[in-house]
């Protein structure tokens, strides 16, 4: 878009609305981990129509690509902890190193997480493996067709009201990286997910998948300094990620006995905590990213895997993954940083 920033109701009803149609589309097709369909539909959403498209595209193709690798690798794999464990943790590593180095990164981060969630699957009791790995694919393109939907509705009203330019953002050109500081970035993400892979394989943790994502995810910050020292970014997106997941376990278990088992109540209650949240993401600029962390896990531990049966443990266990997560990689991160020689 030229000249002129979008009226608000695009960045602050558009996700809540996109994340009930989700979950709602994901319940009706019967999907297992809806959640993903919702978080999914939240973070597609962008200011405008093309943004929204070109961001679920590279969702739906890195997550494609993600979970064709583990599909492949992850039977193979999985009865080798000693292969295993490595494997995952070096696939790790060069998909960090190529989300911040290289163009559509957004793409590479889903291929990423998407990898490590469905490799973990592949060590556990699950039987039917093939399906999972179809289902997580599945459940993202629901939540970015859903909010597709949202956002073209949402622009077509614009229209009709705003001079609003047909002409969207293209994709900015990259800065050039010094691809030797973004493998030293890069390694304590690889370092923690060979980590956690190891009690993953051996005790089959399902909590512990959601500490690699958390590493994935607050790792992936600009190494052109645009917005200041990345060890710095990370440890602030660290505490800010920590302080989302903890408000929205407050108070996604306080709902929990008031709306159990009642789909309309909850899908109010889905709205309201989404909106908050992105409304909370354009008040408070500073607090963003935990305030989009508090939407993410609100989503993760209020949508579970089929209908609006609530498990506490899961969700409970959901969250103590994240924070597992978070603290692991401070100590590493910590440790790469003091003892890895840096680029010059």
């Amino acid at each position: 878009m030229s000249g002129k920033s979008p009226p608000p109701i695009i960045t602050q009803f558009g996700p809540a609305a996109s994340v009930a149609l989700a979950v709602v589309i994901a319940h009706a097709l019967g999907l297992s981990d809806s959640w993903w369909a919702g978080i999914s539909a939240f973070v597609v959403m962008q200011e405008n129509l093309w943004a929204s498209f070109y961001r679920g595209f590279l969702r739906i193709a890195g997550s494609a690509v993600g979970a064709a690798i583990a599909f492949v690798a992850g039977p193979a794999l999985g009865p080798f902890p000693l292969i295993f464990v490595p494997f995952m943790g070096l696939v790790t590593w060069v998909g960090l190193i190529g989300a911040v180095v290289y163009s559509h990164g957004y793409a590479w981060v889903l291929a990423v997480v998407t990898f490590v969630m469905v490799m973990c699957e592949a060590i556990g009791p699950n039987h039917d493996f093939g399906h999972f790995a179809q289902e997580r694919v599945i459940n993202v393109v629901v939540g970015t067709s859903a909010c597709i939907l949202i956002a073209a509705l949402i622009e077509i009203v614009l229209r009709r009201r705003h001079d609003l330019s047909r002409k969207s953002n293209q994709p900015q050109q990259q800065t050039q990286i010094d691809t030797r500081e973004a493998i030293v970035h890069a390694l304590p993400g690889g370092l923690v997910i060979a980590l956690l892979a190891g009690p993953a394989s051996l005790w089959q943790l399902d909590a512990v998948t959601q500490g690699m994502v958390t590493t994935i995810a607050v790792l992936v910050v600009p190494l052109d300094h645009r917005s200041g020292l990345p060890r710095f970014l990370v440890i602030d997106r660290m505490y800010q990620r920590i302080a989302g997941c903890l408000l929205a376990g407050a108070v996604a278990f306080l709902l929990f006995p008031l709306i159990e088992d009642k789909p309309i109540l909850c899908q109010v209650a889905l709205f309201a905590g989404v909106l908050a949240g992105t409304i909370a993401q354009t008040r408070f600029p500073t607090r963003r990213y935990a305030a989009m962390q508090f939407v993410i896990a609100f989503i993760m531990v209020f949508v579970q895997d089929k209908g609006w049966t609530v498990d506490e443990q899961q969700a409970f266990g959901r969250l103590a993954g994240v924070l597992v997560g978070i603290a692991t990689l401070y100590l590493l991160y910590a440790a790469v940083q003091r003892f890895v020689p840096k680029p010059n």
